[in-house]
């Protein structure tokens, strides 16, 4: 059941945001911060787009015994996490894997350790499937990807939504990498296909069932910004294909319009533009139907958008919805359905980004 969570709530649970926190963990251990290394800033990363969602961390490293320590724990591959909160109450907020260590010489006996960590989408990408077309159906595919034995270690949990049976056909795969062959299928599908936290999700959002936060400035609320673009949008889409049977076939999409401020006139403006497409791959009208709505929720999305800086607060992640109240400004205010997140640890301490689609009218974002 979906909630709303209320931003004097949240400060009371992490005592006014006092002691902020972040711990980063290898192999489940901790890198230890003290003297011989320090943790200079941080940043997590994480969106319902389709590239992996990223962790960077900067320490400055005496050389000698805090070089040693901290190179015995690091190693290419491993499993990290980064977990932040208040004082002892901390939260996940990235799962995946050390992608990249770069390892600078600072002068004055300081050496600064860079790691990059990504998901385990960034995993799916060194994978290539090279498998017969015919001999299955997509979803046993989609199945078999997602328990790859390299794969599980970064996956805690997985919600994977069944497909629909005018997509369960049999399956052809050109050689694509594990990635590009979820992704392509997610937009076919609408679907979402991220991993937040160690949880692999790959079905159709359920925005209804997504849980609120109310940010206010007298308990966290830093700044906010909006944006109301025509970069993207047109009047309709329409997908065009000829099936195996030689059967021309179409879909289509009407662009909805946008609620809130300075959007009124852009479904007038618009209306006698339109996209068309071509798509071979596929076989029924209620195919292209489909990823013709697919394609303009995905373009809608980015026309009217909110974006708020807070204090850091883990809770905040995408899938949930945001609300800001700014009285004096209506462009400033509304609810928003954060897409992506960022957060950054630094010397000004723990701070939240969360951006997204402005919520309209009936619900829809």
């Amino acid at each position: 059941m979906a909630g709303t969570t209320e931003a004097k709530t949240l400060a009371e649970k992490y005592k006014d945001f006092t002691n902020p926190c972040l711990q980063v963990m290898v192999k489940g251990q901790q890198i230890t911060t003290d003297t011989e290394c320090v943790l200079e800033q941080a940043e997590v990363l994480s969106t319902l787009d389709r590239e992996p969602d990223m962790a960077v961390a900067v320490y400055s490293v005496r050389a000698g015994r805090g070089s040693d320590t901290i190179e015995k724990l690091l190693g290419l591959g491993e499993k990290i996490e980064f977990q932040a909160g208040y004082g002892d109450r901390l939260t996940c907020v990235f799962l995946g894997y050390l992608h990249e260590i770069q390892v600078y010489d600072c002068g004055q006996g300081l050496w600064e350790y860079t790691l990059l960590c990504l998901d385990v989408r960034g995993l799916m990408k060194k994978n290539s499937s090279f498998q017969v077309s015919g001999a299955r159906k997509v979803q046993q595919v989609l199945t078999d990807i997602l328990n790859t034995s390299c794969y599980k270690g970064f996956m805690q949990k997985q919600d994977v939504g069944t497909l629909p049976k005018f997509w369960n056909l049999d399956c052809v795969i050109k050689g694509e990498t594990h990635h590009d062959w979820l992704c392509a299928l997610a937009d076919y599908l609408g679907y979402a296909f991220y991993c937040d936290r160690g949880e692999l999700v790959f079905k159709e959002l359920e925005k209804d069932k997504a849980d609120t936060y109310a940010l206010t400035r007298e308990y966290g609320l830093q700044a906010v910004r909006m944006l109301a673009t025509l970069t993207g949008q047109t009047g309709s889409i329409q997908i065009n294909s000829y099936n195996r049977k030689d059967e021309q076939i179409a879909g289509s999409a009407k662009w909805p319009g946008v609620t809130g401020p300075f959007g009124q006139s852009a479904k007038r403006l618009l209306k006698d533009c339109g996209y068309v497409y071509w798509n071979m791959g596929l076989e029924t009208g209620e195919q292209a139907n489909h990823q013709a709505r697919a394609l303009m929720d995905r373009a809608v999305k980015g026309c009217a958008r909110l974006e708020a800086l807070h204090i850091g607060i883990p809770e905040l992640r995408p899938g949930v919805y945001v609300s800001v109240n700014q009285e004096e400004k209506s462009s400033l205010s509304g609810t928003f359905y954060v897409d992506q997140t960022t957060h950054l640890w630094d010397g000004s301490g723990y701070r939240t980004v969360v951006r997204g689609a402005r919520k309209q009218r009936g619900g829809n974002v």
